[in-house]
Parts: structure tokens; C-alpha cells; sequence
């Protein structure tokens, strides 16, 4: 948590309620509720390295280390391995990062791995009391905000999408599961944001072919893997994009040959990208297009608008 106190108002120099405000979140960052949380204090418009009077050094600097236990990457934390390549400057990152299913954020704190433990905690206990099956698509916690981003992934909804009621319930509980997890004192000053992945959101590849076979699907592959046998498909020399973009829907899924084949889809975003009459001698063809899991760039969920 950012605190923006003036050092006197920390040192309990300044008169007032601002005094008070500071030492007070002081005492919560050094209480036992949160033994190894890193911690940036900014003091008013400008970073100190030097402590000012009545600070403890130790309190002091852009980034505060803990005098006890600080986990980092490929550390555990109850239970949870730390992933190495979940490395974040001051736990920050761009919020486009979370519409990459599996993406996990924690900021390689322990603070940020209690707060994922809480969530995982917070499904499967709605899971078992309320029969709703949910799944974490993404999370990020931003340390330096305290701020918790969750999207959540409703497995028995033919989109993904979990409701506003089913959100209502799952903010619910988790508040209470990261309160046990932190201390109450703690969890008070965290914001959490909870959302489904939206409406367009992108698939596991290649797990989620079969579980959205019946939507439409926009196709994201290299240029010259979109061959249909007998159909000559016109290519512009001034296009200069290593990749097409189209939307298709699932034929079927070959694990064992880590191949899908997929049947271009009726619909004015593929008529715009081929052209009217290219698209027309698609449509007529009747032709099915089989990739390899390789071969597939990217693929999210297609909603014409």
C-alpha cells in the first residue's frame, strides 16, 4: 500500500489528524498480519532513501523489506509454488495482460500469493455450498495499489460468463476467505475487482475447441496456412501482416494428432477480410480447413455486431 504522508505527519511531528492517519497504517504494515508484504511509503511529491526523524530506517526507501520472512520468485507460500516468470516491477502491469487465460499476477509477494489462495479457497467452498462452478480465467494483484483484479470463468455457461449474481456471491465470500487469509486489518485496505473474461474473451488452445465448438470462433493463424483445396484465394502484395484473422467454427478435435479442423463461418467479418466474391467462392466450396495446435496464433469467442 502507497502511503501519501508528509514525514512529519509519519514522525508524528505534525499536528492533527494526519499524524495519527500515518502512524496508525505504520503500525498495520509492521503488525504480524503482515509479516512479509513489501511496502512502497512515497513521502508527499518526492521518494526518500533517508529516514526522517522518528522513522525507522528500515521503513524507509522505494521499496520496504520486511524484518522477517520475504518471498520471492520460486518461493512457496502455504503450499502455493511462486512462478519464476511472475516477476513485477512494484506489482504493476498493463490490465490487457489478464485477457490471457491462466494468466497469474501475484507480484511475487506473499501477500499476493494469500490473496490467489483466497480465491481458489472462495470457489471451491461455493462450489460446494452453492453448486456453482467457477474457475479463475485470470488474476493480477497490483502491490503497489493493493489492488486485486479477478476475472472469473463460469465452466457451465455456454459463454464462460459467470452472472451478476454469481459475481455478487463469489465478492462475497472471497472478502471473507482473504480476511482469514491476511488479517482483517489488512484486507480492509485492499480493493478487489472481480469480472467474467468478457464477452470476446480468448481460449485455451487446444482444451477449449470442444468446450466452445458451438460458437462461432475468430481464427487468428499465419498467413499462408489458409489454403482450401480448389479455391484460389487472392492475396494482396500491399497487406504485409504475417497473420489473417478469421472466424470459423469447430468441425472436430484430434488430440492424438494435435490437429483441428475448423469450417469458415457465414458472416460479414470474413466477407470484409476476403472480399465479397473471394468470400462467396469460400462459402460454395464447402471446404474445411485442418491446422495443427502449432499452427493456431490465437483464438477467442466471435460475437457479430
Amino acid at each position: 500500500r502507497r502511503l501519501d504522508v508528509s514525514p512529519d505527519a509519519v514522525a508524528g511531528g505534525a499536528a492533527g489528524a494526519g499524524a495519527g492517519h500515518g502512524q496508525e497504517h505504520l503500525r498495520r504494515f509492521q503488525s504480524a498480519a503482515l509479516p512479509a508484504a513489501a511496502v512502497v511509503v512515497h513521502f508527499g511529491s518526492a521518494r526518500r532513501s533517508e529516514a526522517p526523524p522518528g522513522l525507522p530506517a528500515r521503513l524507509c526507501g522505494r521499496v520496504l523489506k520486511p524484518a522477517g520472512r520475504c518471498f520471492c520468485a520460486g518461493s512457496e507460500v502455504d503450499g502455493l509454488e511462486m512462478d519464476p516468470a511472475d516477476e513485477q516491477v512494484g506489482g504493476r502491469f498493463k490490465l490487457k495482460e489478464l485477457e490471457v487465460p491462466g494468466t497469474i499476477l501475484t507480484g511475487s509477494t506473499a501477500i499476493g500469493a494469500q490473496t490467489l489462495k483466497a480465491a481458489r479457497r472462495a470457489i471451491e467452498e461455493l462450489r460446494e455450498s452453492d453448486n456453482l462452478d467457477l474457475a479463475i480465467f485470470s488474476m493480477g494483484f497490483e502491490s503497489s495499489q493493493g489492488k486485486v483484479y479477478l476475472r472469473l470463468d463460469k465452466l457451465d455457461n455456454k459463454y464462460g460468463s459467470p452472472t451478476l449474481d454469481d459475481i455478487d456471491l463469489f465478492s462475497r465470500r472471497y472478502n471473507a476467505c482473504l480476511a482469514e487469509e491476511v488479517g482483517e486489518a489488512v484486507s480492509d485496505d485492499i480493493e478487489v475487482e472481480v469480472s467474467s473474461p468478457g464477452a470476446e474473451r480468448e481460449l485455451v488452445v487446444p482444451q477449449e475447441f470442444e468446450r466452445f465448438a458451438e460458437l462461432p470462433l475468430l481464427l487468428e493463424l499465419p498467413k499462408d496456412r489458409f489454403e482450401l483445396e480448389g479455391v484460389e484465394i487472392k492475396k494482396s502484395k500491399n497487406d504485409l501482416r504475417a497473420t489473417l484473422k478469421v472466424v470459423v467454427t469447430t468441425c472436430a478435435v484430434d488430440l492424438a494428432k494435435e490437429q483441428v479442423e475448423v469450417a469458415p463461418f457465414k458472416c460479414k467479418t470474413n466477407e470484409n477480410t476476403f472480399g465479397r466474391k473471394t468470400w462467396n467462392k469460400i462459402m460454395k466450396s464447402g471446404k474445411t480447413l485442418t491446422l495443427g495446435f502449432d499452427q493456431v496464433t490465437k483464438v477467442n469467442i466471435h460475437l457479430e455486431i
